[in-house]
């Protein structure tokens, strides 16, 4: 992934600037966090996760990293509490075990498969021993709503680079599992509750949710 290297990629990453968004919400939710944790928020987008998290009443030390120089900035005017920084999942710029939570919001479908194993590479070298990773990624027609949404930009003439793909939850685990990460939690959900509440519906349409621990 190219650093800010096209428009979608900023548009996807910073879900529409929100400080109620439900996804950021869920992802608060399960990483529970709590005073004395160290979150890193990599693909922070605009800041819509960390803004949740700076309302939190415990004391948490905040950071968030996005390839995209605009959503930093955007973020840098939203939030006070955070560091953040433009950079890559797949050379993160911290040093070893810095983070006892992670959270990787639609992030993963923007890697190609070496970026996947880096990033996962990554995350493992710098969260801590017990550390909670939260990641959310999209499901087959999740994915191909997003490409109808990026082919109707390019034809209103906007300029297109493809770069999302489809990972089957299967690999995800595996490659996470093979790190030493402990999957402790997977559920696939939709923000639309007239899809949420059909089991199938959900599987095709929704997004599927992860939650590792590393180690014991």
């Amino acid at each position: 992934m190219k650093k800010d290297s096209n428009k979608n990629i900023a548009m996807y990453s910073g879900r529409a600037i929100s400080d109620e968004s439900p996804v950021c919400k869920k992802a608060i939710e399960l990483l529970k966090l709590k005073s004395g944790d160290v979150l890193l928020d990599a693909g922070c987008g605009a800041g819509n996760l960390l803004v949740l998290a700076e309302r939190k009443k415990v004391k948490v030390d905040l950071h968030g990293i996005d390839i995209s120089e605009t959503n930093i900035r955007i973020a840098k005017g939203r939030l006070k509490k955070t560091k953040l920084k433009v950079g890559n999942i797949t050379k993160l710029p911290y040093k070893s075990k810095k983070f006892n939570k992670i959270a990787i919001i639609g992030v993963l479908l923007y890697l190609t498969e070496e970026e996947l194993e880096k990033a996962v590479e990554e995350t493992n070298r710098v969260s801590s021993q017990n550390a909670v990773i939260v990641i959310r990624n999209n499901q087959p027609l999740n994915y191909i709503g997003n490409r109808i949404k990026l082919i109707l930009s390019m034809l209103k003439g906007k300029k297109i680079t493809f770069t999302d793909r489809y990972y089957h939850p299967n690999k995800i685990i595996s490659l996470f599992e093979k790190k030493g990460f402990k999957l402790t939690r997977f559920e696939i959900t939709a923000e639309k509750k007239i899809i949420d509440c059909n089991p199938i519906l959900r599987k095709i349409f929704g997004s599927a949710w992860y939650i590792f621990r590393k180690g014991d």
